[in-house]
């Protein structure tokens, strides 16, 4: 009887991953655009490693992004976004402290995850963030069996203001994954880093 292909849920924290993208696309020496529909391919392989399945039997069938309503993204990026069907979650800024943020992120996509992990249901789940306040939610996938990809990231750089910034993923993040590969490890070689942009 033939096996239910691997399922993948991707969860993208906007203000984490915009910075990344960032780098890659001004300061790494590749200077190209993370290319998300190579990245999920990179996933799936990946995948592969961890459950021992052939590629062909695995697929990302849930993909989430999040970002604050005053951080509108380009044009360019919501329409990748919504090619590869990758759902959008806007949510209000808060102007307050440290620059302000989208407020509810960590709410919002953890219970995003929580819901696709317990109704799709998911067999990896894959954090693309470097926030310590996601532990919780690593722990209950964790229990519920699910695999855990939190891809790690430590990075000085330049931000957009030119001011020096480190990007880095917490420590209890890494320590509670299951997996966590260099993200530099999971972008695509041939194509590498085709053209969107958070």
């Amino acid at each position: 009887m033939p096996q239910a292909p691997i399922r993948i849920g991707v969860f993208y924290d906007g203000a984490f991953f915009a910075p990344l993208a960032h780098y890659y696309q001004q300061h790494h020496q590749t200077r190209r655009r993370i290319e998300l529909e190579g990245f999920h391919e990179q996933l799936c392989r990946y995948a592969s490693t961890v459950f021992r399945r052939h590629i062909d039997e695995i697929e990302v069938t849930e993909a989430h992004h999040f970002q604050g309503l005053g951080q509108p993204a380009p044009a360019a990026f919501t329409a990748v976004l919504d090619r590869l069907k990758i759902q959008r979650h806007e949510l209000p800024f808060d102007h307050g402290k440290n620059g302000g943020g989208p407020e509810g992120l960590a709410v919002e996509l953890a219970l995003t995850c929580h819901e696709a992990a317990a109704e799709v249901p998911l067999d990896m789940a894959v954090l693309i963030t470097g926030d310590p306040d996601y532990v919780p939610l690593v722990d209950w996938l964790a229990e519920d069996h699910v695999q855990v990809v939190v891809p790690s990231v430590y990075l000085t750089f330049p931000n957009r203001a030119g001011h020096q910034q480190c990007l880095a993923t917490a420590p209890r993040l890494l320590e509670r994954a299951a997996h966590t590969p260099a993200f530099d490890t999971l972008l695509p070689r041939r194509r590498e880093f085709g053209g969107e942009r958070p």
